[in-house]
């Protein structure tokens, strides 16, 4: 009984010591802080792609043509937005001379992985810009589903490879949202 009772009291006493341990980050240098910022930027700008892209598949077969005409709009818009970001972070993950053959090779992949996002967000643009048009109200609600997952399969694979150059840079970034 008296073990029990001590066992408890250490217990109740070590909870508030876990509330309060802190876990100090890695201090990361200039060139690889600008990388990761600008890219923390371009991941977020696409977040809220996929944000308008998944409230156009939700209830997308029983909403209203003016619904989704707003929706797809949303969606262009978001791509808009999104491409404006990948131009700057090309030029600085692009700038960044590491000395490092697997660095390298991850950059490269990086700028390869732009090139093909860059594509799949002035497609998002161009098709969600005809698709969200009165004249288009069959279409939109036919092919908009298909166009949706798409560009979100486009920025997950982008983000696929992003991970891989982060882990390579040494640079841990928190999912979005995460405090």
């Amino acid at each position: 009984m008296r073990l029990l009772v001590v066992a408890v009291g250490l217990l109740v006493a070590a909870a508030p010591l876990h509330g309060q341990m802190v876990v100090s980050n890695d201090t990361l240098d200039a060139e690889r802080q600008d990388v990761r910022d600008i890219l923390v930027v371009l991941r977020d700008s696409l977040h809220t792609i996929e944000a308008a892209a998944a409230q156009f598949d939700r209830g997308h077969a029983s909403a209203s043509v003016e619904l989704l005409y707003s929706r797809g709009k949303t969606i262009k818009n978001a791509c808009t937005r999104s491409l404006r970001n990948i131009g700057p972070a090309r030029e600085v993950v692009k700038a960044d001379d590491w000395g490092d053959e697997y660095r390298t090779m991850r950059q490269g992949q990086v700028l390869e992985a732009m090139d093909v996002l860059e594509q799949s967000v002035n497609a998002c643009q161009s098709v969600w810009g005809h698709l969200a048009t009165p004249e288009n109200a069959e279409q939109i609600r036919t092919a908009g589903p298909a166009e949706a997952d798409s560009i979100t399969k486009a920025i997950h694979d982008y983000g696929n490879v992003v991970s891989g150059y982060y882990k390579a840079l040494g640079i841990y970034v928190r999912p979005a949202g995460a405090s």
